[in-house]
């Protein structure tokens, strides 16, 4: 990270790819942190990637109880999206 911003903060699998042990963690360390609602009643829509190694029934579990939305791109299309 040679470089980045001050504060920036970066994660990697062994296999140099996503997961959704690397999901989870950014969900419980950067997005749940930096997320601003004024209401938490509110919902917040997540939108990511929907390769099947990038999401597991404990991040959407999580996310529901927090009222989060997850909007899940087919799988190898987000570079077009």
């Amino acid at each position: 990270m040679d470089g980045a911003t001050a504060g920036a903060d970066a994660s990697m699998s062994e296999t140099g790819l996503s997961n959704a042990d690397l999901l989870k963690q950014y969900m419980e360390t950067h997005f749940l942190k930096y997320e601003n609602r004024s209401d938490m009643k509110q919902p917040v829509l997540l939108i990511f990637s929907g390769h099947s190694t990038h999401t597991s029934p404990d991040i959407i579990f999580q996310a529901r109880a927090r009222d989060i939305h997850l909007f899940v791109l087919p799988a190898h299309t987000s570079h077009i999206l």
